[in-house]
Order: structure tokens, then sequence, then C-alpha cells
């Protein structure tokens, strides 16, 4: 088992934390009895001190990951082998053993962003993505008395397109097509500073509906689209080198002072 420091942890995925609710005993400090826990602590936009906090979920849409969630109570080990009949390897390079004895596949959430939205797909099998959907971090406490185990702790991939696509039978987000302009997308849905677009020449990128697609504003692109940023403007990612970051690991990448192999 790796017991990271769950802060450290998330900042080196850039994961998005969330401060839990987890339940002792069978009894929840917010809703009472019945309840399991692991929600959300404070309402959205209440303001809370990470350094006070000691237990964490991520979540999901604003981390840019789908996570398969595998729950043997319900029959989740027999979907998962079906599953993999249907599907394939899935070659989850990140893994976290539930507290309930399944399993966490984390993928990245890139190509296609928060097109997902949680769900079932099989017995025992739900899906974790989106936003306002979460999971709860490694080394946290189950209402069981047992932790959640981080056992494999690699970058999160695209899920393989066989389970991409049985994903999104289940479990598409609708499509809301945006009719915002480049220079609309760039200088009033954001603010300056806070996103990419102010980075790069957005007038060298396009709209694909899965975000903006462009040459890499460093090393550029023999194709001129092997760079995308996520539509909300809050992450990138490289598809030469595999590498994905936010608006810091840019500005850096743009000065010369890192490179993007080394993200």
């Amino acid at each position: 088992m790796i017991v990271p420091n769950v802060i450290l942890w998330a900042d080196k995925h850039e994961f998005y934390l969330v401060p839990m609710v987890s339940a002792y005993n069978g009894v929840c400090a917010i809703h009472g009895e019945g309840c399991k826990g692991k929600h959300p602590k404070y309402k959205i936009g209440t303001p809370w001190d990470i350094h006070r906090e000691k237990l964490f979920l991520l979540e999901t849409g604003k981390s840019h990951i789908l996570v398969v969630d595998i729950d043997p109570r319900s029959g989740g080990f027999e979907s998962l082998t079906q599953l993999m009949r249907m599907c394939g390897e899935l070659n989850p390079q990140l893994i976290v053993r539930t507290g309930g004895g399944g399993y966490h596949y984390y993928y990245a959430d890139w190509v296609r962003p928060c097109a997902y939205k949680s769900g079932n797909i099989m017995p025992g099998i739900d899906i974790k993505a989106g936003t306002n959907s979460f999971v709860v971090c490694p080394s946290m406490p189950h209402h069981s008395g047992n932790f959640y185990e981080l056992i494999q702790d690699g970058i999160p991939l695209d899920p393989p397109d066989k389970l991409t696509t049985f994903i999104l039978k289940h479990c598409a987000k609708p499509h809301v097509k945006s009719n915002a302009t480049v220079t609309e997308a760039s200088t009033k849905s954001y603010p300056p500073g806070k996103v990419l677009f102010d980075l790069v020449d957005m007038k060298m990128f396009t709209e694909t509906g899965q975000g903006w697609r462009g040459s890499h504003p460093a090393h550029g692109s023999d194709s001129g689209s092997n760079f995308v940023i996520t539509p909300d403007g809050q992450f990138w990612h490289c598809w030469r080198h595999g590498t994905s970051g936010g608006r810091g690991k840019l500005e850096r990448m743009i000065a010369g002072t890192l490179a993007c192999e080394d993200c």
C-alpha cells in the first residue's frame, strides 16, 4: 500500500480537493445516523483552510478525471469480468482500493472534458464524472473502519476506446453547443490571469467541441493540432509527449524554463 500525503498527492496530479464529512460508528456529523458520510463538508463557495482539514474528496469535473467505481457488494467483480470481455484490458494507471473492498479506476477526462455524467453502467459498477461528483481520496477512512488505499499511483490516461464507447452509451452528458467566439471565450467568460487564454494566441486555435485545439505554444507542431486547451481554459494537454498541466506549467514552458516532456 502507498500512503500519500493527500495534499501533496493531489497537487502532484493537479486534482481538486474538497473537505469531506465521514461517518464514525454509523453516525454522520451532519446528517446523523443512517448516513455513511462521504460527502462535501461545506456548501459551494464557503471558504475553508486546507491546513485545518484532514478528510478530503476529489471533485471529478475540476480534476478532469473519470473514475470507474467497482463495488463487490453489488456484484461489481462479476460485472468487471464481463466488462473486460467486452472492452478488453482496462489498463488503469491509478488505482485506489476502496474501504468497501472494491476499486476506483482513475482515467483522464481530457479528450471529452465533462462529457460524462455520473451513473451506473453495470451491476456494481458506477461512473463518477463531471461537476459536483466526488470520490474519496486514498488514505481516508471508510465507515466500515477500513481505509481507502492507493495501490498504484500512475498518471491517469484516457479510457481505452471500447470502454469510452461503452461508458458514453450509459453516461453521456447532453451536449450543449456553445456559440461563443474565441474573443468572447478569452475575454468575457473568464477573468484574465485565471485561465490559459491570455497566454497563447487564441486566433490560432480552433474550437472542436472537445476544447480548443492548435499548435503547442512552446515546441510547435507538425500537424498544427497537438495541443488542447479544455473548454473552461483551466488545463492543457500535449499529445506529442502525453503531458498535461495548468497555467503555471504552461507559463514556464513558454518562458523556456520547463520542457514539455518533463511535465
